[in-house]
Formats: structure tokens, sequence, C-alpha cells
């Protein structure tokens, strides 16, 4: 009868636990861009992503016809989504994502505390994750669950010494998968797996080296090699070299904020103090926290070589503060009555009122999920596009704000949907671009304005070369609105 309890209480933590990352996960998704109930205006970047997805749904390649500087497995995401939805149906891998970044967050810290307590390290490491989803960009977003599933599976081993080839493959999958999206969130692949390679190496364990190396590997190119074939029958496997390899070079270059992105991510409050943390419990274990704190000085520098101050960045560190908070809980242990009241606080005044402020929006969303959240000029922008085209035209937006081509379900008529910033990068893609539009003469063309799309240079040239009538002025006093033009056939 007792263990038939304690079997009942162990279940009903579970259910607890699950419904904690459940929740979590539901909150954070509701308050994004691609929640179901929020088809609205989304960021640049997100936008971008959308339209990659949603380009390749309507037939056309990515790299090729449809420019952008990311890695292929996040477009092919994006193309899976928009064959649920154009505008949300991305939110459900996303929403996946969370959980599995929750989950093994949760796993992470049970390395260290009682399943409650794990729970509670989860809520206040992913404080970071509150700060930062209000400017998202769903490339951090997507490499935190493979990142997450990888760091459990090198602590489990450094902590534990339990690891199998089928973990070795999946930690080596999950990089690939993530140097598939974006190439500098790799920096958990690199020290930890160095570190175990010279261990195996100093404890001459060499058999286990070979195997060790050739399943990770396998993990790895099993993903790569699939995603090259893809791009090689499909044709643009050199576009794709180009412009996720050499171009995102010169974007990164063209930045010149490197000094500025190191000052930024060095005083970034969250991940100072848990990197002081682990430095202050090295001495306890020098092995598994030395190379931690390795782990995350790498994630610094590869976040601060962006040369980007934009705090999306920030979500890969995420699954590195986690950890940190868990072996500072577990110092508290010989302390039960100062334990219990830091929870309490902690609880009180920073957990519940930032969640709760997190999930306060949902509810009006879901009420309100049938009207029309567009701003008013996306909305008549949107509506001119769709009463004097048709579903096969093609149009051009110049600036950098391809939302228009999603909620206007049309197809943009140059390789590059957007030209800012990325043409101040290479002075050929305004060259390119101005051509294109020559070749394709789109009924549309779309300029943003407010200093992304402005009437004027290469694109005012062109619409009065090639005969655009102005159809449609927003702020018509400033001349800083967007603006639409038709051309006259």
């Amino acid at each position: 009868m007792r263990r038939f309890k304690e079997m009942i209480k162990r279940k009903d933590a579970d259910i607890l636990v699950i419904g904690v990352l459940t929740l979590m996960s539901l909150i954070i998704w509701g308050h994004g861009e691609t929640f179901f109930a929020n088809p609205g205006d989304t960021s640049v970047d997100t936008a971008v992503f959308q339209t990659v997805g949603y380009m390749m749904k309507r037939g056309l390649l990515p790299y090729v016809d449809t420019f952008d500087h990311k890695g292929p497995l996040l477009y092919l995401i994006h193309y899976l989504g928009s064959l649920i939805n154009t505008n949300t149906g991305v939110g459900i891998f996303q929403l996946i994502n969370y959980f599995i970044t929750f989950l093994f967050a949760y796993k992470i810290a049970r390395f260290k505390l009682n399943k409650l307590e794990s729970v509670f390290t989860l809520l206040l490491g992913n404080i970071i994750l509150l700060n930062n989803h209000k400017e998202v960009a769903d490339v951090e977003e997507f490499s935190m669950g493979f990142i997450c599933v990888s760091l459990y599976i090198f602590l489990d081993y450094i902590l534990n010494n339990r690891i199998t080839y089928k973990k070795i493959f999946i930690a080596g999958l999950c990089c690939g998968a993530v140097f598939m999206i974006k190439m500098n969130q790799v920096s958990c692949w690199i020290v930890f797996s160095i570190f175990i390679f010279i261990e195996l190496i100093h404890n001459r364990t060499y058999k286990e080296l070979k195997r060790f190396t050739a399943m990770f590997i396998a993990g790895f190119l099993s993903i790569v090699v699939l995603l090259v074939i893809w791009l090689l029958c499909k044709g643009c496997l050199s576009e794709a070299i180009y412009d996720y390899i050499i171009f995102n070079f010169k974007y990164i270059h063209a930045r010149r904020q490197i000094l500025t992105s190191m000052e930024y991510w060095l005083t970034y409050e969250y991940y100072l103090f848990a990197v002081l943390v682990m430095l202050f419990f090295i001495k306890s274990n020098k092995r598994a926290n030395g190379v931690y704190i390795t782990y995350m000085i790498m994630s610094y520098c590869f976040i601060a070589l962006m040369e980007d101050t934009s705090c999306h960045h920030g979500l890969i560190l995420i699954p590195a503060v986690i950890y940190p908070i868990a072996c500072l809980m577990e110092s508290l242990n010989n302390n039960v009555e100062l334990k219990r009241i830091l929870v309490i606080a902690i609880l009180a005044y920073i957990i519940i009122p930032l969640w709760f402020k997190e999930a306060k929006p949902i509810p009006y969303k879901l009420i309100h999920a049938s009207e029309n959240s567009l701003s008013d000029e996306l909305n008549e922008i949107c509506g001119l596009i769709k009463e004097n085209t048709d579903y096969n035209d093609k149009i051009s937006v110049y600036g950098n704000w391809d939302v228009v081509y999603l909620f206007s379900d049309r197809v943009h008529a140059t390789k590059y949907s957007f030209q800012n910033p990325i043409r101040f990068c290479d002075d050929k893609i305004l060259t390119e671009y101005i051509e294109e539009l020559r070749n394709e003469r789109p009924k549309i063309i779309v300029l943003q304005g407010d200093g992304w799309g402005n009437y004027d240079g290469d694109i005012k040239d062109f619409l009065d070369t090639e005969d655009y009538d102005l159809i449609y002025q927003a702020y018509r006093e400033s001349g800083n609105g967007p603006m639409v033009f038709m051309a006259n056939r």
C-alpha cells in the first residue's frame, strides 16, 4: 500500500511536470507572431523566412529564385509550415520545439535537483526567453531544442558517465541540424566534442574514441548530406553555398560593430550571472564545471562575433543558464530555511509576475481571433494588390516588408523579395534587382517608405522611365509612408 501511494505521488509529480512544460510552451507560442490567433504584421526576419517557405510552396527555389542567407533546414521547416498555413503554419513546429527545449532543460536540472526544484529552475532560467521573445527571430528558436538535447547528452556523460552510441549519433544529428540552420550556434558541440576527444585520448580508450567519432560524424552527415542532395537535385547547391557561407561573412563584416556587440553581450546580466555562478562552483567539480564554463564563454564569443546587438540572439543562451541555476539551488540544500525563503521570494516577485504578464494577452487574442489585426496601410495595400492582380501575377516590394507577399498571396517578381539592408553588403544586389524589374515588369510595385524603401534614387528612375502610376500613398503630408505603383499596360 505504501509503495502504491508513493507510485501515485510520482505519477502526480510527472503529470504536474508535463503540465507545466506544456503550459510554458503554449504561453510562449501564444505570445509569438505565428500563433494561430495572431495573423498580424510580423517582424522583418520572421516575414522573410515565411516568404521563402511560401515561395517554395508556389514552386520557386530557395537561393535561386528567392534570396536569403540562412541555412536550408530553416527554409524547409518554413516550407512545411506554409503547407499548413501561409502565415501561422510554422507555429506548430515552433510549439513542438519549445516543448522539446523545456523538456530537456528540465532533464538537465534533474541532474542536481528533485522534480519540483527542477520546474522552479526551468521557470526562472527561461526569463531570458521572456525578455528576448518580444524581438523574435525563429532562427534561434529552432536551434534551442537541438542545443538542449545535445547539452543533456554531454552533461549526462560528464556527470554520470552514461553514454550510448545512439546518444552520440543523436548529438551529431542535432549538430548537423543547427549547422544547417545557422552556423554560429554550434559552440556546444565544438567545446564538448573536443573535451571528450581529448579525454578519451588521455585515457587511451582508442576503441571508444573511434566508435564515438564514427557515430557523431554519422549523425552529423545523416542530415547534412540529405539536405545537400536535396539542394543538388533542385539545382541550387552552388547558390546556397554562396548565400549561406560567403554572403553571410560579407553581411557580418558590413556591420562593423564588433566592439559594441562585445560590450552589449558582456553586460548581459542574466548570462553574466550564470557564468559567475559556474566560476564560484568550479572547485566542486573542476572537470564538469570547467568545460561548462568554456562552453558558456564560447557561446558568448560566437554571438558577439555576429556584430549585432539584436536581443533575439540571446535565445540560444537559454540552455546554458539552466545548469548553473541548478548548481546554485543544490548548494542551498544544507540551509533549507534560506532555500525556502529564496524560492518563495523569487516566485512572488519574479517568476509569477513575468510569466503572468506573458500569458495575459493570449485570452484577448483568442476572443478576437476572427478579427483583422493588420495595420490600416497593410490592409489597404493588400486589398489593392488583390483587386488589380490575378493569383499568378507577380509583384515587388522595395524595402524590407515581405509580409505584403504573404497577405496579398502573391509571388515576388525578382530574386530579391527585399533589398535592405543586404544592398549595402553587395553593390550588385540593387543593380540586379532593377534589371530583373525591367525584365519582369510586375503589375504592382510597393515602396515600403520610412527609410527602408523610399521614392528616391534608382527605384524612382525606374518607375518614371517604365511608366508606373502612383495609386496609393500613406502619410501623404510627410511623403515618407508606403506607396503603391501600378504599371500602365
